[in-house]
């Protein structure tokens, strides 16, 4: 067995052997191979490394899934306005709605217009500001409560059947003739703010809104699987 501290000398002798067969022009030629040898294989079996380099051979990332909108046109999401305004639009609710305290003509003011349907209402900025395809109407009645929005006031049919699976956008003011706001209004805060009389309601108000707390989201959910946003 040969002694260990020889082994480099003969490591040395089989090298020299080795560059005396091949020359230094074998030596360099082997040298630069293993040189691209090292550049290559990565670039090859490393596509991130060619991707850097090259600019070739990059994985695209995949497209980030989103939910569906609520609709879609021409393969690309529609915009809110869009949306409201593809089908019909519809007025709904009380005085609020109806434009009680805005009459700016002779007819705003026609004592046989029960339900108060004023020129200064909102629904006429909205119905002139954007194009409804399907057209608009005004149902909103003076005095109307969500009782009445499902059964109709003073001779009109309910507010509720004016709405289909066309109507892409409704609005609606509702809930304060529920609680008698208007009553309140004129009997307690104008005329007598510091009567007894005005200070004992509040049992009579605190009931009145437990109850609509409840009968105003079960009047929005029917409006909503009447006029369903359109597909």
């Amino acid at each position: 067995m040969t002694d260990p501290r020889s082994w480099p000398s003969a490591l040395n002798r089989r090298l020299g052997a080795v560059g005396d067969r091949l020359g230094q022009r074998g030596i360099a030629g082997i040298v630069l191979a293993f040189l691209l040898l090292l550049g290559v294989v990565p670039l090859v079996a490393m596509p991130a490394v060619r991707c850097e380099v090259f600019g070739s051979g990059c994985r695209k990332p995949a497209p980030e899934v989103r939910a569906d909108p609520v609709a879609k046109q021409e393969g690309r999401a529609l915009t809110p306005v869009e949306v409201a305004t593809r089908g019909a639009y519809v007025a709904l609710g009380d005085s609020y709605s109806s434009g009680v305290g805005a009459e700016a003509s002779l007819s705003d003011q026609n004592p046989l217009e029960r339900c108060h349907r004023t020129s200064k209402a909102y629904y006429h900025a909205v119905s002139k500001a954007f194009p409804f395809a399907g057209g608009s109407s005004f149902w909103a009645c003076s005095g109307a409560t969500t009782e009445d929005v499902r059964k109709g006031k003073d001779g009109e049919p309910p507010q509720l059947g004016r709405l289909n699976a066309g109507t892409s956008l409704v609005t609606i003011s509702i809930g304060g003739n529920d609680v008698g706001f208007s009553k309140i209004l004129t009997g307690c805060v104008v005329k007598l703010p510091w009567s007894k009389s005005c200070e004992e309601q509040g049992r009579d108000i605190a009931g009145r809104m437990a109850t609509l707390r409840q009968t105003l989201p079960a009047l929005v959910d029917e409006i909503v699987d009447r006029a369903p946003a359109p597909a």
